[in-house]
């Protein structure tokens, strides 16, 4: 990706950890009131189903927990 220019807000793409300019980030998604950019489209996917595995993965626990 190139230099980012040290006068623009940089942010980290939560899945490839790669340094993005905040502005400039195509890729977005907010969750639970929290922003997220991406740096491409393949990691925002990655990123709603590493979300979906996280959900499934404590509905399912919660379920196994359960004392009703």
């Amino acid at each position: 990706m190139g230099i980012i220019d040290p006068r623009l807000m940089a942010v980290i793409d939560p899945v490839c950890k790669m340094e993005i300019d905040e502005m400039a980030a195509k890729f977005k998604s907010e969750y639970k009131g929290e922003k997220y950019h991406f740096c491409s489209l393949s990691c925002k996917k990655n990123s709603m189903k590493i979300q979906k595995n996280i959900l499934n993965f404590i509905q399912e626990e919660n379920n196994e927990n359960c004392r009703c």
